[in-house]
């Protein structure tokens, strides 16, 4: 078994120098490498201007955090103990990454429901609960509130920390609050109930990361034609049961774009609108919803509500599934949005971040394909009999 511990941050020798976070590997128990985290030579030069030491070397802990789980996944963790640290850089091509990091806490604790967020951390004591989501309560949050909850976040909370509780109240003139009233640990570890906002690096001397050596389900390998046949079927078959298409004519570069190959996360941001392109140009038209629907704005809405009109929601979870793969295109395009990513490709059943971006396009495309096929699906049920 792997996992990863905080030796501390290497100070700068250097005046104006970055503070480098390092981590150790163990294996099954065992002291193995010592990996460094700084900022390569001039990278980022004018641009992390007004970042403050802390937030820098917060973003470079959940950075490291990241690449040495991709260490792992890649199988590429030194088997031998040694005292030398293996220095990773961040690169100029990482440094909008990084910068997104700045602005961004994930939290598996986080709910959203339409426009809404709610936390399912919320103890039973807090006042501010309004409902539940399976065994845990919920309250209403926010991006804001969620930042200054003193929870770390998910990508370098312990391993150990479970059950966390947080309490919400609403002081006079309306500002709403939420601490962190304590959590329990899988280890027995009392600093996670007194203290467990120090549960991640550089807090309690216990903090440490399991991590996966398992494969992450985002290899599989498709024609790269496949998801542009799938959209054309679908428009085929949309055409002979209803008349008119439902692919909107598009510029070619939507179309064209999807089966460029992706190397990088900008390849990858770049495929997500071309392929979010084409969903949201789904055209529905107003005689195939009913008279009350027929002001509903939103492709897949339509579409949703257009398959309702004829078949059944049968489709309903299909369109979910899409629904989710434009939220990551729309936290992609908007930093401020960047803490969801980690949730949306865990919907997806993709592992965030990922360790080679072509790979999860093609994920991405692989998740797509079924949902478009089990639509064309759906519109074949409702064609009339021949004869």
């Amino acid at each position: 078994m792997f996992s990863v511990r905080y030796e501390g941050v290497h100070k700068p020798s250097t005046v104006g120098g970055t503070a480098s976070p390092t981590f150790r590997f163990y294996v099954d128990g065992e002291p193995h490498t010592i990996v460094r985290i700084t900022i390569a030579g001039d990278t980022g030069a004018g641009r992390l201007d007004g970042v403050s030491p802390a937030d820098l070397e917060r973003a470079l802990v959940q950075f490291g955090l990241e690449r040495v789980a991709q260490f792992v996944e890649a199988d590429e963790v030194p088997g031998e103990y040694t005292q030398t640290a293996q220095v990773v850089e961040v690169s100029n091509d990482e440094l909008p990454h990084l910068l997104s990091l700045l602005l961004a806490k994930t939290c598996r604790y986080q709910l959203r429901d339409s426009d809404d967020l709610y936390c399912a951390a919320a103890s039973e004591g807090d006042e501010t609960a309004v409902g539940h989501a399976g065994l845990h309560q919920l309250a209403p949050t926010s991006s804001a509130l969620c930042m200054s909850c003193a929870l770390p976040s998910t990508d370098i909370v312990c391993s150990h920390l479970m059950h966390p509780q947080v309490t919400g109240s609403r002081a006079m003139g309306g500002v709403w609050n939420r601490t962190l009233a304590g959590a329990l640990c899988d280890l027995g570890k009392p600093g996670a109930s007194t203290a467990a906002a120090e549960c991640r690096p550089g807090g309690h001397d216990c903090w440490e990361r399991e991590l996966s050596a398992e494969p992450p389900d985002d290899t599989v390998e498709l024609a790269p034609l496949a998801l542009t046949e799938a959209v054309d079927f679908l428009d085929a078959v949309w055409q002979l049961r209803f008349g008119t298409p439902l692919v909107r004519r598009l510029a070619t570069t939507p179309v064209a774009g999807v089966v460029i190959p992706v190397s990088s996360r900008d390849d990858f941001k770049a495929r997500m609108s071309d392929l979010c392109g084409i969903i949201e140009g789904f055209e529905i038209d107003d005689a195939l919803l009913p008279p009350a629907d027929r002001a509903v704005t939103g492709s897949l809405n339509r579409l949703q509500r257009a398959l309702r009109n004829v078949s059944s929601d049968a489709a309903d979870d299909t369109i979910d599934q899409l629904r989710v793969v434009v939220k990551v295109r729309t936290a992609l395009q908007h930093p401020g949005r960047a803490r969801e990513l980690h949730q949306h490709f865990e919907k997806l059943g993709i592992r965030y971040p990922p360790s080679d971006w072509g790979r999860a396009w093609e994920a991405i495309k692989s998740r797509v394909i079924p949902c478009l096929t089990q639509l064309r699906d759906e519109v074949r049920l409702a064609l009339p009999a021949p004869g």
